[in-house]
């Protein structure tokens, strides 16, 4: 008897650029003011068209497809505002530890994003 259980993604709808640029804007009160400059980087970027997001308490999820996993090809990048740290973490398959996990000071972020992108070549 096979006692590997089979995944079963939990895929999630992308939430638009325009969508989540407002709500790190408005609903979060300025807290997390890196959200609001990672956004406006990629949509200033080639990029906005390759690769989509969802925001999810206080991290945003990054992957190459519309239709989200959270542990397949996904960049979850979580923001401390108490600490102003960001933890950027990889999930390159599902059903094993993340790839690449790292945490930077958030004046690093979009450094560290744009290294991340072009190390993956999304």
């Amino acid at each position: 008897m096979n006692s590997t259980k089979k995944y079963i993604p939990t895929l999630t709808r992308a939430q638009s650029w325009e969508y989540l640029l407002n709500r790190y804007q408005s609903e979060l009160e300025g807290q997390f003011s890196f959200y609001v400059e990672l956004v406006n980087h990629i949509l200033d970027s080639e990029i906005q068209n390759r690769i989509y997001a969802v925001s999810s308490m206080n991290r945003i999820i990054l992957s190459v497809y519309e239709q989200i996993d959270f542990h397949r090809d996904a960049l979850h990048i979580s923001l401390d505002p108490t600490s102003h740290k960001l933890s950027f973490t990889y999930f390159s398959k599902p059903n094993i530890d993340p790839e690449f996990v790292r945490s930077y000071d958030e004046k690093d972020g979009i450094t560290k994003f744009d290294q991340f992108v072009k190390m993956l070549n999304w």
